[in-house]
């Protein structure tokens, strides 16, 4: 994925025939430069990757080792008697399989929603605020009051407030609602009832799939006419970053609102786009965004 991200990011650089004469503005390329290095630094002091971003050798011996010790706690009838021939690939196949298989369940977290803020908020104490939007209600379908809830949204509605309804496991957006204070009180029931009913797609992991139901129920934050002309109608656009990591180490961020515009940088420093229309090259495939985000935002 990084040789084919890195691939494309360059080829946009340049003009129709590839030549490097429509390179874009100094300014844009030293931002890519800086972007694709910090991939590089990522792959290679925590993965020990080679420069084509490649898993080496003593990587690839500790993930096997990690697969014998896993054996070693669920029993025999595992195949790797073949595992000194595997390359990455083969490691990752037969660690998908026997999760699948085994079903750990230290991973449940992963894809629970009630599990994953404990978790992330004593992961992350020393920040200054919470990393999640405040919960009004959460529970498992069989352990909660549906009436008991539904009231406790209400009195939050009634304050002014907005907040989505959702399933704990998240699959596929089902069943998630935003409710505000226009919702009525049989909408309201309805939504938590069929969080707390919503069955995760059969073609997800089994993470979510063998998830308990639950619901939770978040508030909407709001982010304010003066912050970003996008947030208001038609467009209702929350200001927002979308912050892209890499084994563990941030890449860089694009602004929800304007994601061709504007890229901020792993250090916090924004940056607009100098070349082509919307942030694209000139000379790249398409200087606008795509049809769908036209359709719907303009």
């Amino acid at each position: 994925r990084t040789r084919s991200a890195s691939s494309s990011v360059v080829g946009s650089c340049m003009d129709g025939s590839g030549n490097g004469a429509g390179r874009i503005q100094d300014e844009d390329r030293a931002v890519v430069s800086r972007i694709l290095r910090r991939i590089r630094e990522a792959a290679e002091s925590d993965f020990a990757l080679d420069s084509r971003c490649l898993v080496t050798r003593p990587v690839l011996d500790r993930f096997l080792q990690e697969c014998w010790d896993a054996v070693a706690c669920h029993g025999p009838g595992h195949d790797l008697h073949r595992a000194k021939n595997w390359d990455w690939s083969g490691v990752v196949w037969w660690r998908i399989k026997y999760s699948y298989k085994w079903q750990p369940s230290g991973l449940t977290w992963v894809d629970d929603k009630i599990q994953q803020i404990p978790i992330c908020e004593a992961a992350c104490d020393c920040l200054p605020n919470s990393l999640f939007c405040p919960v009004v209600e959460q529970a498992y379908r069989g352990s909660c009051d549906v009436d008991e809830i539904v009231e406790r949204v209400r009195a939050v509605l009634r304050t002014g407030k907005a907040v989505v309804v959702k399933p704990t496991h998240g699959s596929e957006c089902l069943a998630v609602v935003v409710l505000n204070s226009d919702s009525s009180p049989e909408v309201v029931r309805a939504s938590v009832v069929d969080a707390l009913q919503a069955q995760a797609e059969r073609s997800e992991s089994w993470l979510q799939v063998s998830r308990p139901h639950g619901v939770i129920v978040m508030e909407l934050y709001d982010s304010g006419p003066a912050s970003c002309p996008m947030t208001v109608a038609p467009w209702k656009i929350p200001l927002e970053l979308k912050v892209q990591t890499f084994f563990g180490k941030i890449i860089g961020a694009t602004l929800r609102a304007y994601p061709w515009q504007v890229v901020v940088e792993h250090d916090g420093v924004p940056h607009r786009w100098r070349c082509g229309e919307f942030g694209f090259p000139q000379g790249s495939f398409r200087k606008h965004p795509p049809r769908s985000w036209r359709k719907k935002v303009g």
